[in-house]
């Protein structure tokens, strides 16, 4: 199974590609780390904490109306729980 990235002639397969898209994975961490490490030397403890608990929660209320939303549309599957079939 072979994937083709962006130019015709780069050919690499499936399992190099997984790889590939691990190390971006790891990088992104690493560059998130930094700049959280950046603001916070920034910023005292009091307005860390603040910013920080700020935007986890508007991830979470975020994520969670995403969810709600695909849900109602049926973007989802649902599971019936008594017959554990896919509704």
């Amino acid at each position: 199974m072979y994937t083709v990235l962006s130019y015709p002639h780069h050919i690499i397969s499936k399992s190099m590609f997984v790889c590939l898209l691990q190390a971006l994975g790891v990088f992104g961490l690493c560059q998130i780390h930094a700049f959280v490490d950046y603001v916070h030397s920034r910023l005292t403890k009091e307005q860390f904490n603040i910013l920080f608990r700020s935007l986890v929660l508007f991830a979470a209320v975020t994520g969670l109306s995403a969810f709600g939303v695909a849900t109602a549309l049926g973007s989802i599957l649902q599971l019936n729980a008594l017959s554990r079939q896919f509704c």
